[in-house]
């Protein structure tokens, strides 16, 4: 097997493996916000922002979505995207630098 598909593999479960806990993350802070009191026991925005910078920004993207969590802050509407594009992009640059680097 290519080491670029092995790289592109490995990126692919790690991907999955922080998306599913950033959405965890998601889901904790949705179900525990009703009953926080001073934010006791929420999760930090900051955390849930950094998230899908992490390799997470596809679990971030559909935990705002489905559970309509964090989806009027404008600083989610802006950096969890770019969190996922950044993601794509490590994914995709990785790929492409392993195909220059050790050749087809």
């Amino acid at each position: 097997m290519d080491i670029s598909i092995i790289v592109l593999i490995v990126l692919g479960v790690i991907t999955l493996i922080m998306s599913i806990y950033t959405y965890s993350l998601y889901a904790k802070d949705k179900k525990i916000a009703p009953t926080a009191v001073d934010g006791k026991g929420r999760i930090k925005e900051k955390t849930l922002i950094s998230m899908a910078f992490y390799m997470g920004g596809l679990g971030a993207i559909i935990g705002m979505q489905r559970l309509r969590h964090k989806t009027n802050k404008p600083k989610f509407k802006i950096l969890v995207p770019l969190g996922f594009i950044l993601n794509i992009v490590v994914i995709v640059g990785a790929f492409l630098l392993t195909r220059v680097l050790i050749g087809d």
